[in-house]
């Protein structure tokens, strides 16, 4: 989409088992919400054609001045 190469298969494996953590930490705390995984970056970016992370660290930050 945003004309980056596809991740190698040991990055996915390790995003997975990180989001595992995740969940039995969230379990083991009590959370009553949960965790959860949005893919709703995946559309953006499809729309947008932009990845790169600093341009969300940028838009972050502007929204935490913005209030």
């Amino acid at each position: 989409m945003c004309a980056a190469p596809p991740p190698p298969l040991h990055a996915i494996n390790r995003g997975l088992g990180t989001e595992g953590l995740g969940c039995v930490l969230a379990g083991l705390w009590g959370s009553g919400n949960g965790t959860n995984t949005f893919g709703e970056n995946v559309g953006a970016i499809g729309v947008t054609k932009v990845g790169s992370r600093r341009v969300v660290q940028w838009a972050a930050g502007l929204m935490i001045v913005q209030g």
